[in-house]
């Protein structure tokens, strides 16, 4: 219950003179101990319903005739008439939305969050026969890879790394997978223990997706490093790393002016 509802229902007048309902009690009590205005207002009310009665029983003490106690309630209903004219209006309080503050990167990570847009590396299975439980268990989950279903891949690329942890390929593709699916934590962790070995094929691969993950993050200094660390390895990806770098150049530039 609040003051919208307590003036227009009358609800002071009720609970004042005893025609108010337990529920409806309980709710107007509430309200009325956190608002000083009703309070007021109901202090007032019962007050005059308070002195009116001491003059109705003093008046039937005094065997007044009837029609004393009929112009004692009268009274009354013009007391609580003036009363509520001349009340004071509720306070009403104007809640303000909070300003919210404009972040003056916004348009700038913005356009980060589209160039760090990761496309999964092709991948070509190997028409080599009697590899190892890894190897078969890598190929199984490359096949789901190969259908775009990452979220399938991640637990055999999982599984195929434990069997060979020190295998890059599989490292490569797991962490690309969950860059894919959202673990970005897992991908980048990784990632970057294919990106550590130099000598590994899918190391300026690595460095490139790993660029890719901090950009995402927003960290543009720390994804430049990565992507000419792309470059210098001469990958696949080196011309994309190139490409890259120049987008976020420019919009390093532009934030700049």
């Amino acid at each position: 219950m609040n003051c919208d509802d307590v003036a227009p229902n009358a609800v002071a007048e009720q609970y004042v003179a005893g025609q108010i309902t337990d529920a409806e009690q309980d709710a107007y009590e509430a309200h009325y101990f956190e608002c000083p205005h009703c309070l007021d207002d109901l202090r007032t009310l019962q007050a005059i319903r308070n002195s009116l009665s001491a003059r109705t029983r003093a008046a039937n003490q005094n065997t007044r005739p009837r029609w004393w106690s009929l112009a004692a309630a009268v009274l009354f209903a013009a007391a609580l008439g003036w009363w509520w004219m001349n009340r004071a209006p509720a306070r009403v309080e104007v809640r303000r939305e909070p300003t919210t503050n404009i972040d003056p990167n916004a348009g700038r990570y913005a356009r980060y969050d589209q160039l760090a847009r990761i496309e999964p590396s092709p991948y070509t299975e190997s028409r080599f026969r009697g590899a190892s439980e890894a190897e078969m268990k890598f190929r199984a989950a490359m096949r789901l890879y190969a259908q775009n279903d990452f979220t399938g891949a991640v637990p055999g690329l999982a599984g195929a790394a434990h069997l060979d942890p020190q295998s890059s390929a599989i490292r490569f593709y797991l962490g690309l997978s969950e860059l894919l699916t959202g673990k970005d934590a897992d991908g980048e962790r990784d990632l970057r223990l294919v990106a550590a070995k130099e000598d590994a094929l899918q190391a300026g691969d690595a460095h490139y997706y790993l660029g890719l993950a901090l950009l995402k993050k927003h960290d543009a200094d720390a994804a430049l490093g990565e992507l000419r660390r792309a470059i210098a390895s001469q990958s696949a990806s080196s011309a994309d790393a190139q490409r890259l770098i120049a987008a976020i150049q420019a919009v390093e530039g532009k934030s700049g002016q």
